[in-house]
């Protein structure tokens, strides 16, 4: 039974181990993960909202900038995530977009209601993401904003993220192995200690030399002690009536 239980204990103590780690390690990927989407949107949204500016701090309205669809292609054309890029005024028209069908059209009502915030925003959608973030003009009122359309479905892992993968498997499996070897350590160190006293009650039970080796008279070893004594004492008894017997029948 102790040594199911101290089994067990070990066991336990592995997987709870590697639970640990996992979740560490995948709580850790999560947060780099949002922490690169964070940055990701914040570049796309500050540089787009640096040329829009730019050009309104030049005189131009926006409806003057046919540079700007230009901009948002290329920005388009290097984010394979980014399903589509829409800039529209302050009445809420789209005027420049990476969807020709959407040029023209009027904005969603909640799309223009963000135009009363300073501050990048983010907005749930089915299947995508939708951040934006509003320009200003000279007098520091809301010219237009600016809305990305990002895809959330995952893409395919190229070579350098399956070679990621599997670095970060073999990772584990060695977290696993060393677990495992402590684990086993920790569980032989365990055995011995609880099996120390048996050990020293054989030694005692295997005669007067390996009973003078143990040091420590434990409970276990002084019962043993004094079960070999009686042993002892019995054998000497049987002895003597041994010899009584066999002078009995020289006698005879």
């Amino acid at each position: 039974m102790v040594l199911h239980r101290l089994a067990a204990v070990a066991a336990a103590g592995v997987l709870a181990v590697l639970a640990l780690l996992l979740a560490v390690g995948w709580q850790a990927q999560r947060a780099q993960t949002m922490h690169w989407q964070a940055r990701l949107d914040s570049h796309l949204l500050r540089q787009l909202r640096g040329v829009t500016e730019n050009q309104l701090a030049t005189g131009l309205q926006l409806d003057q900038m046919p540079a700007l669809q230009d901009v948002i292609e290329r920005e388009q054309g290097a984010f394979p995530r980014v399903l589509a890029i829409d800039v529209f005024d302050a009445g809420g028209t789209v005027l420049y977009s990476t969807d020709a069908d959407s040029r023209g059209q009027p904005v969603p009502q909640r799309w223009r209601q963000q135009l009363q915030r300073h501050d990048a925003w983010t907005l749930p959608d089915v299947q995508q993401r939708l951040i934006g973030q509003r320009f200003e003009n000279d007098l520091g009122q809301a010219a237009g904003a600016i809305v990305v359309t990002l895809s959330t479905a995952s893409p395919a892992p190229t070579l350098m993220q399956w070679r990621a993968r599997v670095l970060r498997a073999l990772r584990w499996l060695g977290l696993a192995l060393v677990a495992s070897l402590l684990a086993g350590a920790a569980a032989w160190l365990g055995l011995r200690r609880q099996f120390a006293p048996y050990d020293r009650a054989c030694r005692v039970l295997q005669g007067p030399a390996a009973a003078a080796d143990a040091q420590e008279a434990d409970a276990l070893v002084r019962a043993t002690q004094g079960q070999r004594q009686r042993w002892q004492q019995q054998q000497r008894v049987l002895a003597r009536a041994r010899e009584q017997l066999e002078a009995l029948d020289d006698a005879a």
